[in-house]
C-alpha cells in the first residue's frame, strides 16, 4: 500500500479517535508501529488489509454518545463501538477513493475484523489468503494497549490498570499470534 494511503489513512483515523478515548490514540499509535515494523513479513494484501482494519478498528468508540472512560464502562461498551465501527468502516471504504484501492472482497473483510476484533476467540480464528489476519490484528490491537501501558501512557486509574492486564494477558496472551508472539512476552516481562 502506498504511503500516501497509509498516512491519509491514519490521519482520518486520527480524526475520529479524538473524539472517543484517548487510550485509543496512543494505543494504535502503537500497534501501527508494530505493524509497520513486520511489514516486509507479510504479504502485501495482508498487510494493506491489517493497515486499514487496524487503523479504524476502534472509531466506533467517537460514535458513542458517551466514549466509556473506566474499565467498567469500556466492557459495557464493547459490542456497541464494534457495531457502530463497523458501520463507519463502510461508509468510510465505500467512498471512490478507495475503489481503486481496495476489492469488495477486501472491504468486506475489513469491515468484519473491524467488527469483531475484540471478540478474542471468534477473531483469532479469522483467516484472509490463508493468514491469520485476525489472530494477528487482535495481536497488534492487545501490543498496542500493552507498550502503552508500558511506556505510562495510560488513562486507566491504577485499579482498572490490574484488572484490564489480569484479564487481557490470560484472555489475549494465549491466542497472540506467533510471529508476534515474541514481543508480547518481551513487553509483558517489562510491564509487571
Amino acid at each position: 500500500m502506498e504511503k500516501k494511503y497509509e498516512k491519509q489513512i491514519e490521519n482520518l483515523a486520527l480524526s475520529y479517535l479524538k473524539k472517543g478515548r484517548n487510550f485509543d490514540i496512543i494505543h494504535t499509535k502503537y500497534g501501527l508501529d508494530v505493524l509497520r515494523k513486520n511489514k516486509k513479513l507479510l504479504d502485501k494484501d495482508i498487510y494493506k488489509i491489517l493497515f486499514l482494519a487496524f487503523a479504524l478498528h476502534d472509531v466506533g468508540y467517537s460514535l458513542l454518545d458517551i466514549p466509556p472512560q473506566d474499565y467498567e464502562s469500556i466492557k459495557k461498551q464493547k459490542q456497541a463501538h464494534a457495531i457502530l465501527g463497523s458501520q463507519e468502516v463502510k461508509n468510510i471504504l465505500g467512498k471512490k477513493e478507495y475503489s481503486a484501492l481496495l476489492t469488495e472482497d477486501e472491504k468486506n473483510v475489513i469491515q468484519d475484523l473491524v467488527l469483531k476484533h475484540d471478540e478474542v476467540e471468534n477473531v483469532a480464528h479469522y483467516t484472509y489468503k490463508d493468514f491469520e489476519t485476525g489472530r494477528f490484528l487482535m495481536s497488534l490491537d492487545t501490543l498496542g494497549a500493552f507498550i502503552a501501558i508500558q511506556k505510562g501512557e495510560t488513562t486507566f486509574k491504577q485499579e482498572d490498570l490490574e484488572k484490564y492486564l489480569e484479564k487481557e494477558t490470560e484472555r489475549r496472551g494465549k491466542h497472540i499470534h506467533p510471529m508476534l508472539k515474541g514481543l508480547f512476552d518481551e513487553v509483558v516481562t517489562n510491564i509487571v
